[in-house]
């Protein structure tokens, strides 16, 4: 696997973030369920994108990701968390 594997998955599993917020968000008039897996299927792609990062980083395949992107996942997965949290 080269470079372009690990771009192209943390392309892909970016859009899921998205997707399932979006998903998330528009489900908001069903079953209170259908956006908790919304929700956590965000959560874990934006975990995915994480792992994406360190494995690029880990097998030199590019330069270390910056803080301000990091803290950008983290704060997208914090919120997700806050959300999780909020629909108990």
């Amino acid at each position: 696997m080269g470079p372009d594997v690990h771009r192209d998955q943390s392309v892909s599993v970016g859009v899921c973030v998205c997707v399932g917020v979006g998903v998330g968000v528009s489900v908001r008039v069903c079953v209170g369920a259908s956006v908790r897996v919304s929700v956590h299927t965000a959560l874990g792609s934006a975990g995915e994108v994480l792992a994406c990062y360190d494995t690029a980083e880990a097998m030199r395949y590019t330069d270390p990701v910056g803080r301000d992107v990091r803290g950008r996942v983290d704060h997208v997965i914090g919120t997700l968390v806050n959300v999780l949290r909020l629909r108990r």
